[in-house]
């Protein structure tokens, strides 16, 4: 069966039409559903035409998927930067994009008018019970998934208050120049967020739906939670592409998350989660796509790959760094074990293109930034004390990712792409665990947060997956020797065995399997991983050698030959490992308000704007002149009142318990010239003050008007009870 390529762009031009119909003429905008819907659109389609546009090559749809995702996110990128490179408005920008996805839509139109889309079905006839069942399977954890993170898609982590300041500064500032974009007016960005393209990417969402930030920036989460799930899947065809395989690791990756109830990804739309948990697993398959395809056309690949992993290092550093020095693992591994010059020259390409465009521009515009940042981590280096130094303190799932990394390495002759694999670990437990010793340069250097993160952008529930995956297959091929009735009657023993554990033991099964499994600290584990990792080592050296020198044999991943089995043992294995989470998946669902993706969504407010006295000072902050500085002698007030101004902070109010500099101003043992002095040095506009001893230091002074007075109570909740505080919030004007 064929369709023409301009009925399914037409059908796209369509759909769009419609859904903004429905946004324009109904309250579809503020509930879940419209947000999601508009959201993929908004991101997919330009994806398709320039995907179709690139003439880009995939052999199935989850890597044509792949694709779509990474040229959409490239394309939205692009223009954002451009926007703040340009200083052009949040709505000259939306303009562009709007311009620009028509010129694609015409242009994809005219170059596939003549085209047809195969839609070939006939492989689906091939499938067997087993098939269905796994795929079946993997579609209900990722609902299961989805209505977790619907469940939780009210909370805020991840510096959710500070990302919500600069998202703030994006829809309110005149102009996307990257020193309006900060939360401070007198100091630089920082290497972290010099571009913030994801939160204008937020901010788009929100011009386009007409909702606040708070509404945005919350609903945000579930299509790109839809969005992880396809990645993640696409990663694991890619790698491994035999059907059963993958939907086994997709499965440990769904049950690895429901062990803490999807709430890893619940900080999804943070800049450093949303690389690690998106943004970096999309690079990875896309870079394995470009390695090891069989198409010899660079230029395309390396393009799209190198520029989304800068747009990646744009979003946050950090993950940038961490792929390079993969690439670079990779780079030796493979001209260790393979000589394939393609390859090699695909890869010389990637790192060239890379570093070419990030290198002159950290050197020139950041040069002195960067040697001021190696200065002051160097500086500050007391030695090492952090987590993560060795196994004996990292969470449990990378002492499997070490244990797995054999029965990896003995594949990697029938498939390659399991070096690339193999080489993430290695290239991030090198920066996080003290290894040849260079920890302690990554943190003498780079920092903490860096060298202590680094180990979390493992995606460790692939390397957890392949030990299930071997347990799974020497099960499988070990009940297929034996008769066919022995078979039956064990698999019946088994399923036998299950129910009644479900049914008779099913707290001490969850204990142990919780305790065993999952718990971050397995006594056992830890106990004797060392002796583990030997033995492991030791079982599979034995097995290729006697595979590859006594049978003459190659070891060749292929797809399970009972099926049946193999489906029956895994579905057992998930079962086990679920059972232990679905009462707190049931209390979460339970305890939720927003069950339905038709509720309204919207968020009035974020913060508990109590604590600074309501609406009353919420909208005296709203009119504040835009280019003003305040001075706040508290953090957590300062960081509420950020969300609802579009002025600026004397300081920067985060990561930090008190202020520095502002403490002088506040100091009453300071005089009232030196006050003055530094308060006009340092162009502060506005003093909040927040009890009346701050407030004496400034009422009966010529050189500062009372503006605004808000006396109120606001309510502190604790786990055990709640009380009533009083509270001021005098905002006095410097008069210069």
């Amino acid at each position: 069966m064929k369709i023409k390529a301009i009925y399914l762009y037409l059908s796209l031009a369509l759909w769009t039409v419609l859904l903004l119909g429905l946004l324009k003429f109904t309250q579809f905008n503020t509930t879940g559903l419209g947000i999601t819907l508009v959201t993929l659109t908004f991101l997919l389609v330009p994806g398709i035409f320039l995907w179709r546009l690139s003439k880009i090559e995939a052999e199935s749809l989850a890597v044509k998927m792949l694709y779509v995702i990474s040229f959409g996110f490239s394309f939205y990128f692009l223009i954002n930067l451009l926007g703040i490179v340009l200083g052009l408005s949040l709505l000259q920008v939306i303009w562009i994009i709007l311009i620009l996805g028509l010129i694609l839509l015409a242009l994809a139109c005219f170059f596939d008018f003549k085209k047809t889309w195969p839609l070939n079905f006939e492989g689906l006839k091939s499938y067997s019970f087993s098939d269905w069942f796994l795929i079946l399977l993997a579609l209900g954890g990722t609902v299961v998934g989805l209505a977790s993170i619907n469940a939780q898609i009210d909370k805020i982590i991840g510096d959710g208050m500070f990302h919500l300041a600069l998202l703030q500064k994006v829809v309110s500032a005149d102009n996307l120049n990257p020193h309006h974009l900060w939360v401070t007016k007198t100091t630089s960005l920082n290497l972290v967020y010099s571009f913030p393209i994801w939160h204008i990417f937020v901010g788009e969402i929100s011009k386009i739906l007409s909702i606040n930030i708070f509404t945005a920036y919350t609903q945000i989460l579930f299509p790109m939670a839809i969005i992880t799930f396809m990645v993640v899947f696409a990663f694991l065809k890619i790698i491994f592409k035999e059907r059963f395989f993958v939907l086994t690791l997709y499965l440990t990756f769904l049950v690895f998350l429901f062990s803490g109830i999807f709430y890893a990804l619940i900080p999804l739309r943070a800049p450093d989660s949303f690389d690690r948990l998106l943004l970096l697993p999309l690079v990875l398959g896309l870079t394995v796509e470009y390695l090891f395809s069989k198409s010899d056309k660079i230029f395309p690949r390396a393009l799209l790959v190198s520029g989304l992993a800068i747009f990646m290092g744009l979003i946050h550093f950090t993950q940038l760094v961490d792929y390079f020095l993969v690439l670079l693992v990779f780079l030796v591994l493979f001209l260790i074990i393979s000589k394939d010059k393609l390859i090699i020259k695909k890869l010389g390409w990637l790192i060239l293109t890379i570093g070419g465009l990030t290198l002159p521009y950290l050197l020139i515009f950041q040069g002195v930034n960067v040697y001021h940042f190696f200065l002051y981590n160097a500086a500050a280096y007391t030695g090492d004390n952090f987590v993560n130094k060795s196994y004996h303190d990292a969470n449990i799932i990378y002492l499997y990712t070490v244990c797995s990394l054999p029965i990896l390495a003995i594949l990697i002759k029938s498939k390659r792409q399991l070096i690339f694999l193999i080489s993430i670990p290695i290239a991030l437990l090198l920066v996080s665990w003290q290894i040849f010793g260079l920890r302690t340069f990554f943190l003498k250097y780079l920092g903490e947060i860096f060298t202590i993160r680094a180990i979390t952008d493992i995606p460790g529930f692939v390397f957890l997956g392949v030990i299930f995956l071997t347990i799974i297959l020497i099960l499988s091929l070990v009940l297929a020797k034996l008769p066919k009735l022995l078979q039956y009657l064990l698999y019946t023993f088994l399923a036998v065995l299950t129910l009644v554990s479900v049914i008779f033991f099913n707290n001490s099964l969850n204990i142990f399997v919780d305790e065993t499994i999952f718990n971050p600290k397995n006594l056992f584990f830890y106990e004797f991983f060392e002796p583990i990792v030997v033995a492991i080592v030791a079982i599979t050296l034995i097995f290729f050698i006697l595979i590859h020198f006594y049978y003459k044999k190659e070891l060749i991943i292929t797809e399970p030959k009972n099926k049946f089995s193999f489906t029956f043992f895994t579905f057992l294995l998930f079962l086990i490992l679920s059972l232990p989470y679905w009462p707190v998946f049931q209390k979460t669902i339970t305890n939720s308000l927003n069950n339905s993706l038709l509720s309204d969504r919207e968020i009035p407010y974020f913060g508990d704007v109590g604590r600074i006295g309501g609406q009353q000072t919420v909208t005296f902050l709203g009119n504040l002149p835009p280019e003003s500085i305040l001075a706040f002698s508290n953090v957590n007030v300062s960081q509420i009142a950020l969300l609802y101004t579009k002025a600026y902070v004397f300081e920067y109010p985060y990561g930090v318990t008190d202020f520095t500099a502002s403490k002088t101003i506040y100091d009453p043992t300071m005089t009232d010239e030196e006050r003055l002095q530094f308060i006009k040095v340092n162009s502060i506009d506005y003093i909040v003050t927040l009890k009346s001893a701050e407030s004496d230091l400034f009422v009966n002074s010529s050189h500062f008007q009372k503006v605004f007075e808000n006396d109120y109570k606001y309510e502190v909740k604790t786990k055990k009870t709640s009380y009533q505080k009083e509270g001021d919030f005098i905002v006095f004007k410097y008069l210069p």
